[in-house]
């Protein structure tokens, strides 16, 4: 009779080194040529992992801005995964940019985008990470080029987004906060700090422009403090306001793989609990054919499978369920779905649900919102239990 022999199961080592180096290695697709002699260094931040960061469309349309820009050298950064930030602490090296390699703490303009306040404190790790003072009335007032200090050259610090609707929790450790779309006032902000290197030149500057808050001279301790009224900015021609031309395709897969097309921003609807509504209004919207162009070139230049159209509520562009017959008509016979983001279940209809499974069943997103009739009714969602129900129903009788 043999015997079966009884192995040890060895543990494993416990995993050494950066886990996805993809996140930091930088040199995607697409990416901007690099200046020769760059007149400023700006870097755009996403205050989160670089999967996340990539998808947002928003630093995507920035880049864009600043890459047509021939004397500006546009560098990225996002938060490290504990991993990255041990390394970086253990051997005491800033955290630098994906582009040049160069610390952050080195260039002209750092640009937070605020996406949510569970982002604030991701954004005090990365200014400790780059050797940044956290609070605004720390940084040195010195010009870049004075090495006497070890902090010579600190750059502006400037937060925008959704996430300073309530600038107050933040306030402390941002130079300047921009209120609005960021497009509609990023060009200004260069001329500022193109007129000179000088630190406390630039913050006052800067707080000449419109949609512009700075902390330091409203916070009631400084002796320049004055009280104006800050106007968000908005870019007003939606149909040619500027997009990722070319997107930009990242190596380290992200969370969305796809083509966004932004087709309106603002939402006619008056809900009551909505921050979105309020931020971005008014109600404005890329034309059909301009939608259709981006479209195809992004797909040309990305070699993405999918296209999703973005706006605060999609079911309320004009001739939606055309659009997207139009659009599948060209994209089926290449593979390439198309996916819509949160719907209202009201404007979900067969045709809308019949184009979007021809090539793959892409996900649906409806909203209750409220678990009573008469509570949707009161937060400005006035649709009935049933058609919710129906709208469910004729999605899973279409197949999934």
């Amino acid at each position: 009779m043999s015997r079966r022999r009884k192995f040890k199961k060895k543990k494993r080592p416990p995993p050494t080194g950066i886990q996805r180096p993809g996140r930091y290695i930088g040199n995607e697709w697409n990416l901007a040529d690099p200046p020769e002699n760059p007149r400023l260094r700006v870097v755009l931040c996403y205050p989160d992992v670089y999967e996340i960061g990539m998808s947002h469309l928003g630093l995507q349309v920035l880049y864009q801005v600043l890459r047509d820009q021939p004397d500006v050298a546009v560098e990225r950064v996002f938060a490290p995964w504990p991993d990255k930030e041990k390394e970086l602490r253990e051997s005491g090296q800033p955290l630098q940019t994906l582009e040049n390699r160069k610390p952050i703490n080195q260039c002209d303009l750092l640009c937070f985008t605020l996406p949510h306040e569970l982002a604030y404190t991701n954004i005090l790790n990365i200014l400790d990470l780059a050797g940044i003072p956290l609070e605004s009335k720390d940084r040195t007032q010195t010009a870049p080029d004075d090495t006497s200090s070890d902090r010579s050259h600190m750059p502006v610090i400037l937060g925008g987004g959704i996430g300073v609707m309530n600038p107050l929790p933040i306030a402390p450790y941002m130079d300047a906060l921009f209120f609005g779309e960021a497009e509609s006032g990023l060009l200004d902000i260069l001329n500022v700090l193109r007129e000179s290197k000088d630190r406390n030149h630039r913050l006052c500057k800067l707080n000449e422009l419109p949609g512009l808050y700075l902390p330091e001279l409203h916070s009631g301790n400084s002796a320049n403090e004055v009280t104006t009224t800050v106007t968000k900015q908005i870019v007003e021609k939606f149909d040619s306001a500027p997009r990722p031309d070319p997107q930009l395709v990242p190596y380290c897969r992200p969370v969305h793989e796809r083509v966004v097309v932004e087709t309106a921003r603002g939402c006619p609807r008056a809900c009551r609990f909505c921050q979105a509504r309020v931020y971005y209004s008014p109600v404005r919207q890329r034309t059909p054919g301009t939608v259709k162009k981006i479209i195809k070139e992004n797909l040309a230049q990305t070699g993405y499978e999918e296209v999703s159209l973005l706006s605060l509520n999609i079911a309320d562009y004009p001739g939606i369920e055309s659009l997207i017959v139009e659009l599948m008509d060209d994209l089926n016979h290449r593979n390439i779905s198309v996916s819509l983001p949160s719907l209202r279940p009201e404007k979900l209809t067969e045709g809308v649900i019949e184009q979007i499974r021809k090539v793959r069943k892409t996900g649906f997103t409806l909203a209750p919102e409220a678990g009573t009739d008469r509570l949707r009714k009161v937060i400005g969602k006035p649709y009935p239990r049933e058609k919710l129900l129906e709208s469910i129903a004729a999605i899973f009788s279409a197949g999934w």
